[in-house]
């Protein structure tokens, strides 16, 4: 019998869960990082371009400890998915098996859209992405709830359609500004801001000298 509950991604993605949530629950985790236990996730890679990583944690405060698997296979629809496994540090029993896509991305999103907030230059105006899937739809919509009030200057990259997919995203949002390049290295030499959401690389974006002095890349 199971006593456990199981959340699958539809289950998570219809809670409607809102970027302003996101960017809260990870700034509180981040302010509270000490007080947690977070070993170096364990990487094991194989094939072309395949990984998958093994990320446990402990959270004493909320008695609660975990593992997350994430795994890249190119030829799967995601490429990119993630599994996770919630406990109970009182009783030791076994929470939730819930996926871990949707939160993973979103998670990943509000982290580098803080880290963005706090490491920009007060001075530096654009952003750059570099890869279009979800972890940059992500970081966009939690970078726009810490600065919604402000104009967004967004340069991307042309790619098939994906740079017309992306700004169809964000239509609504009348504060984010896009720029489309279909240069690389324009796009590097503008950039005060760069987000790679790339999950694999073999060579570099460009050189180092095309890079803005005081360029923040994350």
């Amino acid at each position: 019998m199971r006593n456990f509950l199981e959340l699958s991604f539809n289950d998570i993605n219809n809670l409607k869960i809102s970027p302003k949530d996101c960017v809260k629950w990870a700034t509180e985790i981040l302010q509270n990082k000490d007080k947690c236990v977070l070993p170096e996730k364990n990487s094991i890679k194989f094939g072309d371009n395949c990984f998958f990583n093994t990320m446990p944690s402990y959270i004493p405060f909320l008695n609660r400890f975990g593992v997350k698997v994430v795994s890249r296979i190119p030829n799967r629809i995601p490429a990119l998915k993630g599994d996770i496994l919630l406990y109970d540090s009182v009783s030791g029993d076994l929470i939730s098996f819930l996926d871990g896509t949707w939160i993973t991305t979103m998670r990943t999103g509000a982290v580098a859209a803080i880290t963005i907030d706090k490491l920009k230059s007060k001075k530096k105006k654009n952003i750059s992405f570099i890869g279009l899937g979800n972890t940059a739809r992500a970081t966009l919509l939690c970078f726009n709830e810490i600065n919604k009030y402000n104009d967004i200057n967004v340069n991307i990259l042309a790619y098939k359609d994906q740079h017309i997919d992306f700004m169809n995203r964000f239509v609504q949002y009348k504060n984010i500004n896009f720029t489309v390049y279909n240069s690389i290295d324009e796009l590097i030499q503008i950039s005060d801001i760069i987000v790679s959401c790339v999950t694999s690389m073999d060579t570099v974006f460009a050189d180092e000298k095309l890079y803005k002095k005081g360029v923040l890349v994350v």
